[in-house]
């Protein structure tokens, strides 16, 4: 099996980043083949597919005049570059499972497009989605529950973004 694990920061910075990497190296473990994806950062530790990654953007410092604050959000709602990365990313990859971890903000919900299509265009690619969701409420991370929504076949908004996050609750499936 080979599995993409997607998260903004490829390092270990927090929780998360911790998380996904010793996930992978279970995974690797057990005979996997993992891959890894996010924004470009020079403390990235997983580089691979270091030439479809996205630029790095700092949001804790955001640049000053409303132009370029404006760009910065409008990358949050929707990233060209990282739809393209993730597009480019699956191509040389191959994935089987896209493990998608913390990817709000710095990625976008652009992300969810180029893995739709991937898995449109090839039955055999079989993407599962799988969202590791914290606690933080943001617009941005709402448009990717709404967006994980579409893509499972649940009755209703708090079913669909439960059974995406067992592991962020501690749950099993």
């Amino acid at each position: 099996m080979r599995v993409l694990h997607v998260n903004k920061f490829l390092y270990r910075k927090g929780g998360a980043e911790g998380y996904m990497e010793d996930l992978g190296s279970l995974q690797e473990r057990a005979g996997a083949t993992v891959g890894y994806w996010g924004m470009d950062h020079p403390e990235n530790t997983h580089v691979e597919l270091a030439d479809t990654f996205p630029s790095f953007v700092e949001f804790d410092d955001p640049p000053p005049g409303v132009v370029e604050r404006t760009k910065m959000v409008g990358r949050m709602v929707w990233s060209l570059q990282a739809q393209r990365g993730m597009a480019a990313a699956i191509e040389a990859f191959r994935p089987d499972v896209a493990h998608l971890h913390n990817v709000y903000h710095q990625l976008s919900p652009s992300i969810l497009s180029a893995l739709l299509a991937a898995q449109r265009r090839s039955a055999a690619l079989g993407l599962a989605f799988l969202v590791v969701l914290g606690e933080e409420r943001s617009p941005v991370r709402r448009l990717i529950e709404i967006a994980m929504v579409t893509m499972r076949t649940c009755d209703d908004l708090d079913e669909a973004i439960d059974a995406a996050r067992p592991a962020a609750t501690g749950r099993q499936v």
